[in-house]
């Protein structure tokens, strides 16, 4: 046989195969509508009574008589001339819609996300706070109580102090003044180092007030008192 009648056959057979394969029924039926039990594969049994029986000795690349999802896709993108209008339409609305989702799905974990972050930033700043401010009152409290302590602390030594005083200032005294103090203390109600008419008259002092008042001022001071008492000692 010459070479040109080899060509000629050889051209003749890829004709025949090419126009049997153009002549083939496409493939209108998506994978989800094969896979009739809802394994994720599809047999040969399941697809035996549709047009994809013709194909799937060319999609079932890893030769196990069951096609994948994967091995369909795959198809659909080497031969996309081999199927229907209507399932590559199906098939890109599928994706579509899968990716919307998926876009869905990580958008509303990125809102989630950033409200669990503002609330746990909230709820750290309001801790914060409201520690501050127990801080702030314990400060508060405890300012208070040192104020308090150091008030009575100050009356006390004032009190002391006075004491001191007045005991060091009669230790140096004549025992008269000393007892004409006391007496004058005693009669000085409200302490403000004066003795109204009125004191004098509740400690029964009421024929001699005048007389111990030597300004007529209705009032006796020490002095006055101290003066009027050394006076009527030496007249005794």
């Amino acid at each position: 046989m010459n070479k040109l009648a080899l060509a000629v056959i050889i051209s003749g057979t890829m004709s025949t195969a090419a126009f049997a394969n153009h002549h083939m029924e496409k493939i209108d039926s998506t994978f989800s509508s094969l896979d009739s039990n809802s394994d994720s594969m599809v047999s040969m049994d399941e697809v035996k009574e549709t047009s994809i029986s013709d194909y799937f000795s060319k999609m079932d690349k890893n030769g196990d008589n069951s096609l994948s999802e994967n091995e369909y896709i795959t198809y659909l993108q080497d031969s996309p001339e081999s199927f229907s209008e209507d399932v590559k339409k199906q098939i890109h609305m599928t994706q579509a819609e899968v990716e919307a989702d998926m876009d869905k799905v990580a958008k509303q974990s990125r809102e989630d996300m950033d409200y669990r972050q503002k609330n746990v930033s909230a709820t750290v700043e309001e801790g914060s706070s409201e520690m501050t401010q127990g801080m702030r009152s314990v400060n508060t409290e405890e300012h208070a109580m040192q104020s308090h302590k150091q008030d009575s602390m100050d009356h006390m030594e004032q009190d002391r102090d006075g004491d001191i005083a007045r005991s060091s200032e009669q230790a140096g005294q004549p025992e008269g003044d000393v007892v004409a103090r006391n007496e004058f203390d005693m009669l000085d109600e409200n302490g403000d180092g004066q003795v109204t008419e009125k004191e004098a008259s509740n400690a029964g002092v009421n024929e001699t007030f005048s007389d111990m008042d030597s300004n007529d001022d209705n009032m006796i001071t020490h002095q006055e008192y101290s003066e009027y008492r050394n006076s009527e000692e030496a007249e005794e």
